[in-house]
């Protein structure tokens, strides 16, 4: 009798709630929280013609969604993340390099006693958007000769990663993954892009990235959780090299394969009509 009592109490409290309230403790209890990580590419490829626009665009796009995505949970009792990291050259002299600070993270839950609000999340949008745009204005100025994605990677990735969580890293890039001489040649092999015009417009390119031993390099850090979305990779004088971004492809894929992430990799023109449609997919996903 006193269980019947105690069940119709409890099922009497939970109609008593409001759906919304109902909707948002499901949602939190069923969820993992993501860690979604921008990563820019902030060499040459600023210079093009829009190109700073539309890699702004594009980011604006995470950010609606990731904060469409913390209505679910009312906003304060979400513990997802996002961040905006760089793909650098250690030896540039770029000094905006160094973003390490909260100007370029939401972290909505930044202690266990304090989450963000609604009003609070608009501040630190606010805030990122407008470090991102000081960002890139400086980039166009003073572009790197190269985006070190391998050392983001191998280097960098401890430090953000987070195990209980979705990871989610969404790449803006040319795909190219090249520096100049000085800088290749202190570099060990398979930590940068080698051998292009031994695969471009070669029937056998497939057979000679393998038998040459063309692969990046691996890193040894832990992947678990984590999903790579590469946007804006922009082939070279694909009207020449018509295998180009095959061959780019092949590089990524391989290379996150090996380390057992899944990727999915789109060129510049790819997901222009669909942008949103496409960061939607994979975030929610």
């Amino acid at each position: 009798m006193k269980n019947i009592i105690f069940l119709s109490f409890a099922l009497l409290f939970t109609c008593s709630q409001a759906p919304e309230e109902q909707e948002v403790k499901k949602a939190n209890n069923d969820k993992v929280f993501k860690n979604v990580v921008i990563l820019l590419d902030l060499s040459s490829r600023v210079k093009i013609l829009d190109q700073s626009k539309k890699d702004q665009e594009i980011i604006k796009g995470i950010l609606d969604i990731f904060e469409n995505d913390q209505r679910k949970y009312a906003f304060m009792a979400s513990k997802d993340r996002l961040s905006v990291s760089l793909a650098y050259q250690n030896s540039s002299s770029f000094s905006l390099y160094n973003i390490g600070n909260n100007k370029f993270v939401i972290d909505m839950e930044i202690s266990k006693d304090n989450r963000i609000n609604k009003p609070e999340f608009d501040k630190k949008r606010h805030e990122l958007e407008l470090s991102v745009a000081d960002l890139y204005n400086k980039a166009i100025k003073s572009p790197t000769d190269g985006a070190d994605v391998w050392a983001f990677f191998c280097t960098d990735w401890v430090n953000i990663y987070q195990p209980q969580m979705r990871n989610k890293i969404i790449i803006l890039t040319d795909g190219y993954l090249q520096f100049d001489s000085k800088i290749s040649g202190q570099r060990q092999k398979g930590t940068y892009m080698t051998g292009l015009n031994l695969l471009r417009n070669n029937n056998d390119w497939e057979k000679i990235f393998t038998t040459k031993k063309l692969k990046l390099k691996p890193c040894a850090n832990k992947f678990e959780n984590t999903e790579v979305l590469v946007l804006e990779v922009a082939p070279k004088d694909m009207h020449i090299n018509t295998n180009e971004f095959q061959i780019i492809n092949n590089f990524w894929k391989t290379w996150f394969n090996d380390m057992k992430i899944e990727s999915t990799i789109y060129k510049t023109d790819d997901v222009s009509a669909n942008i949103k449609g496409k960061i939607q997919e994979f975030l929610v996903k």
